[in-house]
C-alpha cells in the first residue's frame, strides 16, 4: 500500500528533482525582470541629473556672457 502511495502522490524532493531547471529558469527571469526594472530606474534618474546639470551649465554660460559684456562696456 505504501508503494501504491508514493507512485500515485510523489514527494515533493521528487517533483524537485523533476523540474529543477524549469524553477532555476524561474529564478534566473525572475532575477532578469527585478534586474531590468532596477536599470530602468537608475538610467531615468541619470536622465534627470543629466539635464539638471545641462540647465545648469547654460545657465552658467548665460551669466558669463552677460558679466562678459558688462565689464566691456
Amino acid at each position: 500500500m505504501r508503494a501504491l502511495a508514493s507512485v500515485i502522490r510523489p514527494s515533493s524532493l521528487a517533483v524537485l528533482g523533476r523540474h529543477w531547471l524549469t524553477i532555476i529558469l524561474g529564478i534566473a527571469f525572475l532575477f532578469s525582470t527585478f534586474l531590468t526594472i532596477e536599470q530602468n530606474r537608475i538610467i531615468t534618474a541619470q536622465r534627470a541629473l543629466i539635464q539638471s546639470l545641462y540647465f545648469d551649465s547654460a545657465s552658467l554660460i548665460a551669466l558669463k556672457m552677460k558679466l562678459a559684456r558688462e565689464q566691456r562696456k
